[in-house]
């Protein structure tokens, strides 16, 4: 007979819009006792990864392989780390991760 394997560590991210569905789905997975990862936005073109920096301060970016192509990819690559977080009203939002961030780390 073969132990069970560990529950999985599952990675989450949403644009703004779907923040409500991937709450629901982090709440989902947490209660049947899976490891997530919080990794906030998201980027499907230019716009999105310029945005996640710009707004989110964002260190992560995603892109899915089925939907974005090698030369799209790279434009989104070189604009996110091109792009400046811009602050302002925004900042707000990224100080609220980060008091949740220490809070997670302190209680670990």
């Amino acid at each position: 007979m073969s132990e069970l394997s560990p529950k999985p560590r599952v990675a989450l991210g949403a644009d703004h819009p779907g923040f409500p569905i991937k709450e629901t789905i982090r709440q989902f997975l947490e209660n049947a006792e899976s490891l997530v990862d919080d990794l906030g936005t998201v980027a499907r073109d230019v716009s999105t990864a310029r945005l996640a920096r710009e707004h989110n301060d964002a260190n992560v970016l995603a892109l899915g392989g089925r939907v974005v192509s090698g030369s799209q990819a790279m434009e989104m690559a070189q604009t996110f780390l091109n792009t400046a977080f811009v602050g302002g009203r925004h900042a707000r939002r990224v100080e609220k991760i980060t008091i949740i961030e220490q809070d997670e780390r302190n209680n670990n």
